[in-house]
């Protein structure tokens, strides 16, 4: 790794195992901005073993997805985390938004901690939201009504209020223009793939979460979206203390150059966390330069 985690890198996480954070202390502001650190996660599921022959039944191997790592996501800032098909990113991801069930077949160990805490599926969603690869967006819904109905979901707020905070991400992420065009689908036709990702995000800031994780937020986007979207991240997590994480596949050297950490993943290994700005020098002294 390019630098070792530190016990209380931030000032926070003073206590190595502290009691599970609660929704209340969620409510205080004491626990604000948040730093996620993950300690010696190894992730293992059991899957079919098709090299077995001569049985009905295919015998069941483990096999481990992420094996040990230790890293931490701070606060204001963007991390990037990249890797090779399979090498363990989104699993890296999903463990840290708790969205991986413990099954029979799953076994995760290790530590995940926000400021210093072990927390849980059921108060997630009260300091972070997660955006997913593949939205879930109503087809029928215009762009201003799908953001309009996650407000009257999660805001305590007056109508009023409400509008001012959808007006502002429609400015924001560059969505005035299609407000009022449906959001469509396959079936449908609606606004354009771009402005469906764009959507999709602003579906999950209307809340204002404190830690927003996103899974290939510009797969499939033209270079220019995908650049807002990733240069609006950074914006967002510089002025109001945001934790960022994003997985991504093949970044242009524009957007890289947007992010302030990068978590390097191969095979279930970390061989790189740092500074994006320091990651091709440390590469280079190693032998693997970037052209």
């Amino acid at each position: 790794m390019r630098y070792q985690y530190t016990p209380n890198p931030a000032g926070y996480l003073e206590h190595p195992r502290p009691n599970t954070v609660s929704a209340q202390q969620l409510g205080s502001q004491q626990i604000y901005p948040i730093d996620i650190v993950f300690r010696n996660l190894v992730y293992t599921v059991m899957v079919k073993d098709n090299k077995a022959t001569m049985c009905h039944t295919l015998p069941r191997v483990s096999k481990e997805i992420l094996k040990g790592i230790t890293g931490i996501i701070k606060h204001s800032r963007v991390t990037a985390i990249m890797g090779a098909s399979g090498a363990g990113k989104t699993s890296l991801l999903n463990i840290l938004a708790c969205r991986i069930d413990r099954k029979k077949n799953v076994k995760i160990s290790g530590d995940v901690l926000i400021n210093g805490r072990p927390y849980e599926y059921k108060i997630f969603g009260d300091f972070a939201n997660y955006v997913m690869q593949n939205d879930i967006l109503m087809q029928t819904l215009t762009v201003r009504e799908t953001l309009e109905f996650a407000a009257s979901m999660t805001l305590n707020k007056t109508k009023q209020q409400r509008d001012a905070i959808i007006d502002k991400l429609l400015n924001d992420l560059k969505l005035e223009k299609c407000a009022d065009v449906l959001v469509g689908g396959n079936e449908l036709k609606g606004i354009s793939g771009g402005e469906r990702k764009r959507t999709s995000i602003a579906f999950e800031l209307v809340s204002d979460p404190q830690v927003i994780f996103l899974d290939e937020p510009t797969s499939g986007l033209d270079s220019l979206t995908a650049f807002v979207i990733v240069w609006y991240m950074k914006k967002l997590a510089a002025s109001r203390n945001k934790t960022v994480a994003m997985t991504i596949h093949q970044p242009s050297s524009e957007i890289f150059h947007l992010f302030d950490d990068f978590i390097f993943i191969v095979a279930g290994r970390l061989v790189y966390q740092g500074l994006a700005s320091e990651s091709v020098d440390y590469f280079t002294s190693l032998g693997f330069r970037c052209p």
